[in-house]
């Protein structure tokens, strides 16, 4: 078990144990969170937040009798959640910085009409890595476009090495359907839609990248022969040109080996993918609507972001930044994350790059882990029905919280 985790749970036990009316809870799939509670009840408010680990945290905000004040977490940027939640530019002060934060591309989906339920707080975009000096890789442009990865890995392909496959790693599969203009979202009573015709698309280029890999039997014989071994080894071996990671997964990579490796922002179409998102609201239900404002207001607050930071690499937490990955707000992330993480300094993207993402449907990691990228393996092998279809089955079987 990761130490983040751990920490969370003991965290979470104890502020239970001890939990009483002057207090309000906290729920996140976030075990960063844990550190931040403690530094916020340590600043001797009336009111103490209790912190809640949990690792189903959509489901459990359902189906749990006893619900929280606060909920912060990925996955919430749907109705289904935001119907529960109230219209954060009633509770939050124009101070906190999060009246900025309305202009940024992460504030898409986060929408109820014209209320905003959920904040941004941090994400944690996907990255391509590599071997540092990699003589293939030329100039210090922060980013890497999507044709510019296919083209390399083409040229590194030799009979024992290839350069990258998109089926190696679903985190890119799912961002290149995204950039590449596919809108993977919430429809009518909560089903998917998407844009067919940028599917055809992107399934279309996904092939012809499989056929200049050599084909299907070809990579599947790589795949068995080598790919099992740790993909961080292959890369210092030569063995593969590029692996995808976010950028949080990415840092809390051991230092020997961020030593051997460089980075680049995956981008297409002039815009890059924000991976991981981590969002906040407050339910409409809460014990105490002033007191889980104040600690909405404090988290926001850059100078507790910076606390924070620190305080998580004073204490060895393993947890990268803002709650695993860069702040929502860029000031934060170009003054004081690169401060912190000097092999960041220069690489840190403006906020304004990140491609829009749409309002998804409940659930959306589900969604995505057992139909989107199950139906495109089964594509890749061309024993795929259509996704409408697969869709409608899964529907079917799926079971409702």
């Amino acid at each position: 078990m990761k130490r983040p985790m751990l920490f969370a749970i003991l965290i979470s036990l104890l502020f239970f144990s001890c939990g009483n009316s002057s207090s309000i809870i906290l729920w996140s799939d976030k075990p960063e969170l844990a550190d931040a509670v403690e530094l916020y009840n340590m600043n001797g408010s009336e009111y103490r937040v209790i912190f809640q680990y949990k690792e189903d945290l959509v489901s459990s905000f359902f189906k749990e009798e006893t619900k929280p004040d606060i909920i912060i977490g990925e996955d919430l940027s749907n109705s289904t959640v935001k119907n529960e939640l109230i219209d954060l530019n009633e509770a939050l002060k124009s101070g906190t910085g999060f009246a900025d934060l309305l202009t940024t591309p992460l504030i898409s989906g986060t929408e109820r009409g014209e209320e905003y339920p959920l904040v941004p707080l941090s994400y944690s975009p996907l990255t391509i890595v590599y071997r540092k000096n990699s003589k293939r890789i030329e100039g210090n442009s922060i980013f890497l476009n999507i044709n510019e990865i296919l083209d390399l890995g083409i040229q590194f392909n030799e009979e024992k090495k290839r350069g990258y496959s998109p089926y190696w790693d679903e985190n890119f599969l799912l961002a290149f359907l995204d950039l590449n203009g596919t809108s993977f979202r919430e429809g009518k009573e909560n089903l998917l839609e998407w844009n067919r015709e940028a599917l055809e698309s992107s399934t279309d280029f996904l092939g012809d990248w499989q056929i200049r890999n050599g084909g299907l039997e070809s990579m599947d014989a790589f795949n068995s022969k080598y790919l099992y071994d740790n993909r961080i080894k292959l890369l210092k071996e030569g063995r593969i040109l590029f692996s995808a990671y976010n950028l949080g997964d990415y840092m809390a990579l051991s230092d020997s080996m961020i030593r051997i490796l460089d980075f680049s922002y995956v981008s297409y179409g002039e815009k890059m993918h924000p991976g991981v998102v981590v969002y906040g609201g407050i339910n409409k239900k809460n014990r105490s609507l002033e007191q889980s404002a104040l600690f909405m207001n404090w988290l926001l607050e850059k100078g507790n972001q910076e606390l924070i930071i620190s305080s998580a690499i004073r204490n060895g937490t393993g947890s990268f930044g803002f709650l695993g990955g860069l702040s929502s707000f860029d000031d934060v992330n170009r003054g004081i994350i690169t401060a912190y993480y000097p092999v960041l300094e220069g690489k840190i993207p403006f906020s304004s790059y990140l491609h829009s993402e749409p309002e998804k449907p409940v659930e959306y990691k589900k969604v995505q882990n057992e139909l989107i990228t199950r139906w495109l393996r089964d594509e890749r092998k061309g024993s795929a029905e259509t996704l409408d279809v697969a869709f409608d089955k899964w529907r079917k079987l799926r079971i409702p919280f």
